[in-house]
């Protein structure tokens, strides 16, 4: 009995299945006349009430089929070891043709020395920049501060007297006279009188800070001539105890103490030569001066022994007498009996 497809149960007839079999890739090999003469199986039958699903793929169809895997790559990166030490950009072909032919520790040794000279040179020329950024600042610095004392030189003390000669007459009575007699005319005063001290406050606190700026460019400079001058009085490490033994030496000469900052290189050198001078001479004469600790005691004066003369005026003698025997004159007599006696 054929069986017949329907839409429900996707069952197939017996003839339908034969026609399958035969567009099969490969004929099978020829069956015995025995087991060809069996029927095949008859489809099983399914059950018509619920329909029919896919079977769900198992973990072994979902795994993917492993790659095919050519050489033995991670094997070779292995056995190949770190990567090649390159040699500096900055080095010739020849320099680095000979930094290539170096063993590996070799390499590394040189490559360390070249990496530390690199930073050095770095750090140098940024020091240098530096150094240069720092003198173009203290320069323009110097140019303001010059030009803002050069004008406040001339202003402020032409400012200063006119403040002064136009309050001149603002004292506390003054004022209370004013507020008593004209409240009004008193507060604008006194709001004008406020608002120009304010103003000659600022001008002297600006003239304040340039002086002191010119002081502290002018010191530097100073110090700069001072370290070819005098060295020993630039030397970092001993200088200031130095320059403090100067400053005391030349307020003991008499130079006002106000003026012994301003002093500029030339004339600390040469102050530095007179107070080593004076101390020289100074030790010198402690040298030289006897111990008054141990006086040895006075010895009487040695006199010639009794009958002997000395031989110089022995012959002083000798020479008057021959003089008298010659001439016989009374000149020659009186010497020859003063030399006796002498």
């Amino acid at each position: 009995m054929a069986l017949e497809a329907t839409p429900e149960t996707g069952a197939i007839t017996v003839d339908q299945a034969v026609g399958l079999l035969g567009q099969a890739p490969a004929a099978a090999p020829e069956a015995p006349r025995e087991a060809a003469a069996e029927p095949s199986p008859a489809p099983a039958e399914v059950d018509e009430t619920e329909p029919t699903t896919p079977a769900e793929p198992t973990a072994e169809d979902e795994a993917p089929e492993p790659e095919a895997v050519t050489g033995e790559p991670e094997r070779e990166s292995e056995d190949a070891g770190p990567p090649p030490i390159r040699a500096p950009q900055s080095w010739d072909a020849e320099a680095k043709a000979k930094f290539e032919a170096l063993p590996r520790d070799l390499q590394e040794v040189v490559l360390a020395r070249e990496t530390d000279r690199d930073k050095a040179v770095q750090r140098s020329v940024q020091e240098a920049a530096d150094a240069r950024k720092l003198a173009e600042a203290r320069a323009a610095e110097a140019e303001s501060v010059t030009q803002i004392k050069a004008v406040l030189d001339q202003i402020l003390p032409a400012a200063l007297q006119t403040f002064r000669h136009k309050w001149s007459d603002w004292t506390p009575l003054r004022q209370a006279e004013m507020a008593r007699a004209d409240p009004a005319a008193y507060i604008a005063r006194k709001a004008e009188f406020e608002a120009e001290a304010a103003e000659m406050g600022r001008l002297n606190a600006v003239n304040q800070q340039t002086q002191q700026a010119a002081y502290r460019q002018f010191v530097q400079t100073e110090m700069g001539k001072l370290a070819t001058l005098a060295p020993a009085l630039a030397d970092p490490k001993e200088g200031p105890a130095r320059r403090n033994a100067l400053g005391a030496y030349l307020a003991r000469e008499g130079v006002p103490e106000d003026q012994i900052p301003q002093l500029d290189a030339n004339t600390i050198r040469l102050a530095h030569k007179a107070m080593l001078w004076d101390e020289a001479q100074a030790r010198a004469a402690t040298a030289a001066s006897p111990s008054r600790t141990a006086t040895a005691p006075a010895s009487a004066p040695v006199r010639p022994a009794a009958g002997s003369v000395a031989p110089s005026r022995q012959r002083s003698r000798e020479a008057a007498i021959q003089r008298l025997d010659q001439t016989g004159s009374v000149d020659d007599a009186v010497r020859a009996l003063k030399a006796k006696r002498g």
